[in-house]
């Protein structure tokens, strides 16, 4: 059952996190959000990366919900991870689907506004 096996991985994420007490772990269907809350990311993503079941991943910035704020934030993620000679790709999911721009849209114009901003 899907539901038993989410929940049992929700509670495996809980037990080797437990040593961060800020975090916050909420499931949505077949997704779980972890709320950092203030703690470093890559000593969660040293434990997550042992979890059973966990099949991928992906850390999120939470940003307002306008293009240049999304722009901004990912410009700002891009110069912290960005290293010579590495390549890219954008890839955008909705939680919004009333948003102004469809998914295709925000990923192509999120893309240019980064090819055209970064340095290299």
């Amino acid at each position: 059952n899907r539901k038993d096996f989410i929940n049992r991985l929700a509670s495996n994420v809980q037990k080797v996190l437990h040593d961060f007490p800020d975090l916050k772990i909420q499931t949505h269907h077949d997704r779980m959000h972890i709320l950092l809350n203030g703690t470093p990311f890559e000593p969660v993503n040293d434990r997550l990366k042992v979890v059973f079941g966990i099949q991928t991943y992906s850390p999120v910035i939470k940003t307002e919900k306008s293009l240049e704020a999304i722009e901004k934030t990912a410009l700002e993620l891009m110069q912290a991870t960005y290293k010579a000679g590495m390549t890219f790709k954008v890839n955008t999911r909705r939680s919004d689907h009333k948003f102004i721009y469809d998914t295709n849209q925000l990923t192509q114009m999120v893309a240019d506004y980064l090819y055209n901003h970064m340095e290299g």
